[in-house]
């Protein structure tokens, strides 16, 4: 199981770590899979730096692997806990 390292924007960075948003959609770069662990960092684009912010990380639960339901082929769509 691989820990993948991932930059988070400002607008959904509490959202994801107070499990509001439990689901994260992203290109499939890293060939994620089910038990794999993400750590978010906070990062905000307009300045391209790190905000400081606490990192945080969370297991994938399950995987969407598009195209299927709008989801374009490459990305994945996966529940996060």
């Amino acid at each position: 199981m691989a820990n993948h390292v991932l930059k988070i924007w400002p607008s959904y960075y509490h959202d994801v770590q107070s499990g509001r948003k439990p689901w994260e959609i992203r290109y499939n770069d890293r060939d994620f899979r089910i038990g794999d662990t993400i750590t978010f960092h906070e990062w905000a684009p307009a300045s391209k730096h790190f905000t400081g912010s606490p990192t945080f990380s969370r297991q994938i639960v399950y995987i969407l692997h598009g195209p299927a339901f709008g989801l374009r082929e490459g990305y994945v769509c996966m529940t996060l806990r």
